[in-house]
């Protein structure tokens, strides 16, 4: 028998398969409340890119069971116990692509930090964390959007998470057209620069930045308390350089759906603009 873990998510039992060391756990305790916001608000499919062991899959089907979930996941160990998790809590309309989102269709190294088969800090750029050992490193797939929605009918989206440890410059390229055409809410993991010294890291997230604003998105940070709960959305300008890993959590959203969104989640989550 597999052995399991049982998680309460909203009231909602989530069964957590626990197999050769891997578990998925609930971290991001404060993206429960905003998600619970905003599926209420924003239909369409949940695209998950970086999947890791299902940490937002279990959120998001706790939530709202009956939505359909897409996720890439580029790491085999992950896409296997993923699966596990899947199967074993009979989650509805769920597909899972074992590949990496990308510009370009190809084979790349995923670079992994811990000496652990499913390190969630793993990153398809090659030394984004250059003083950093890299104890293995495991060759991936990776393709386009464009080359996936060729096979995979893929539902107009509602919202996207995107948490690639550093590559989500070249994810938000390949969901460009997507970005422009379904105007989807993003949940976005960017971590810091840290130093204008690191300048690799810089020029990334200036260009990211500068993809959003060509296609009219409004950068809010998520705030949180001590405890990782939510406290609220505070309006940026610029993500900027800081060294902070509390503050590296963002909601992109569309300039048009900021007044229609707004009342909601100002009642509902306390937003600050």
């Amino acid at each position: 028998m597999l052995n399991q873990l049982l998680i309460e998510i909203q009231d909602q039992t989530i069964k957590i398969p626990v197999i050769s060391d891997m578990s998925c756990t609930l971290t991001e305790g404060w993206m429960v409340r905003l998600l619970e916001t905003l599926l209420k608000q924003k239909d369409g499919v949940f695209l998950d890119v970086g999947v890791n062991l299902g940490q937002t899959l279990i959120k998001v089907k706790a939530i709202a069971p009956t939505i359909t979930y897409v996720g890439f996941e580029p790491n085999p160990a992950c896409v296997f116990y993923v699966k596990e998790l899947i199967k074993i809590n009979q989650f509805e309309d769920c597909t899972l692509i074992p590949v990496g989102l990308f510009t370009e269709d190809t084979i790349l190294s995923l670079e992994c930090i811990y000496d652990n088969p499913v390190d969630s800090a793993s990153s398809l750029i090659k030394d984004f964390r250059p003083d950093r050992r890299v104890y293995h490193s495991i060759p991936v797939p990776v393709f386009s959007f464009q080359t996936v929605t060729k096979t995979v009918e893929i539902a107009p989206i509602g919202i996207i998470k995107i948490d690639v440890e550093g590559a989500e410059l070249e994810v938000v390229q390949s969901l460009y057209q997507t970005l422009h055409d379904s105007r989807p809410i993003v949940l976005l993991e960017v971590l810091p620069v840290y130093s204008d010294q690191n300048m690799m890291r810089q020029a990334r997230q200036t260009e990211l930045e500068h993809l959003f604003q060509q296609l009219n998105y409004v950068f809010f940070r998520v705030t949180k308390t001590v405890e990782d709960g939510f406290v609220g959305l505070q309006k940026i300008d610029a993500i900027g350089i800081h060294a902070d890993l509390t503050r590296c959590d963002y909601v992109v959203m569309p300039q048009e759906s900021i007044g229609t969104l707004e009342a909601m989640i100002v009642t509902e989550l306390g937003m600050v603009l």
